[in-house]
């Protein structure tokens, strides 16, 4: 009760005290910097100084009254949008609200200073409230949908509410998100490259390419629009196109491991294999770490007959992975260290999700591991219980499928 007291009394000093200035410099206009300063923004610019006072002193709540009263009578100052963040940000608990005032400070002037500044703690608090509500997507959704509560014609918590949407698996809510962002921006590229991925989530190739077109024509300098559209083409089968796309990724972004990786999938499914080869080595290089680009080089070096040196890089290039995380016992199947059985029990995630992704993957590659074997009637009962079980976004999928095409004919 004293604190709302003492919060009550300095609104009405604040309004006071803007009143008197008011009053005091209600015929005065002054030149700065080259424009007309009126006497709203002089009684405005008398309540921010006493924000930046309390401020310093750590007193947000105050801080936080007194530049919103000032922001009534000069709307447009950048910096007390900027300091309003600043203190409602400090306060705990007013992440959105802060966020908010960010980005009207980096709206009204991109290029200065502060409007770099407030670009800062946008980045800042949306990874932050990524990083809080891992593993707890319902708590994000409600963030975002406050936020959406707060200024319903921003597009970007539509965006974000959509992409934790997807997250749990909901691509049709997930959807009616992307559209309303991209009927509140029409040039938002990012939404439209994920309402794509929503779409090729569905299975509805189609209008992932569409909306991934429309990607790439409004941010032709996004690379992971093209990969996602070159995984898309290569769903399809449509191989020269799905290469075309990766090709324009790396061209984009040669140093990242992903759109190379992409293109030796493609290519080992065209029967391309030396060519695939060359790409999971080269995406090893980038990227040391990838487990999967370490099985998928040792697939690709053993079917083309490269076995001896497939068997000598694979311990060495395990060693650059982190061997407690799935798909890590993966290589132990095919360093001969464990059989399928006991690979099928190291699946062991309470997440059912999780579990019955990581089962996916496994009988995924225990197909291909039964091929080398040459023991393709196994293998064939495996690829299929892959591509029936396996989502369709996932690389085991499209493998599976085009495995089991080569294999018919």
């Amino acid at each position: 009760m004293k604190h709302q007291s003492k919060l009550r009394l300095t609104q009405l000093i604040c309004i006071a005290v803007g009143t008197l200035v008011y009053a005091a410099v209600s015929h005065a206009y002054e030149k700065t910097e080259g424009r007309t300063v009126s006497d709203s923004e002089k009684a405005a610019s008398v309540l921010f100084d006493m924000g930046h006072d309390y401020r310093q002193r750590g007193e947000n709540s105050l801080a936080v009254e007194v530049y919103r009263s000032g922001l009534k009578l000069d709307p447009d100052n950048q910096r007390a949008r900027y300091f309003l963040g600043e203190a409602l940000e400090a306060l705990g608990g007013h992440d959105q609200e802060a966020l908010l005032e960010y980005k009207t400070a980096q709206a009204l002037n991109p290029n200065s200073d502060l409007g770099g500044a407030a670009f800062a703690r946008i980045f800042h608090l949306l990874v932050m409230m990524l990083v809080t509500h891992m593993g707890n997507p319902d708590l994000a959704i409600a963030d975002f949908t406050e936020a959406i509560r707060l200024n319903p014609q921003d597009a970007d918590p539509y965006n974000n509410r959509g992409m934790v949407w997807g997250t749990k698996g909901d691509y049709d809510r997930a959807i009616a998100d992307y559209d309303e962002a991209i009927r509140l921006n029409p040039q938002y590229a990012n939404a439209y490259h994920n309402r794509g991925s929503a779409w090729e989530n569905k299975g509805e190739y189609e209008r992932a390419i569409a909306d991934y077109d429309e990607a790439i024509r409004l941010n032709p300098q996004d690379d992971q629009a093209y990969q996602s559209r070159g995984f898309a083409w290569a769903t399809q089968g449509d191989y020269d196109r799905a290469i075309r796309d990766f090709d324009a990724a790396i061209r984009l972004k040669p140093d990242k491991a992903l759109a190379y990786r992409n293109r030796g999938l493609t290519r080992f499914a065209q029967g391309q294999i030396e060519s695939a080869e060359a790409d999971f080595f080269a995406a090893l290089r980038r990227d040391p770490s990838d487990v999967y680009s370490v099985i998928w080089r040792y697939l690709a070096q053993s079917r083309a007959d490269h076995r001896a040196a497939a068997a000598s890089e694979l311990a060495p290039n395990a060693e650059k992975i982190d061997k407690a995380k799935w798909p890590a016992p993966i290589i132990d199947l095919l360093a001969g260290t464990t059989d399928v059985d006991a690979l099928l029990e190291m699946v062991t995630t309470s997440d059912q999700t999780a579990r019955r992704e990581q089962m996916c993957e496994a009988t995924f590659y225990v197909g291909e591991w039964q091929l080398l074997q040459g023991r393709q009637p196994e293998a064939l009962v495996s690829l299929e219980r892959a591509e029936h079980d396996c989502p369709k976004y996932f690389i085991e999928y499209f493998s599976a499928s085009a495995e089991l095409k080569r294999l018919s004919h």
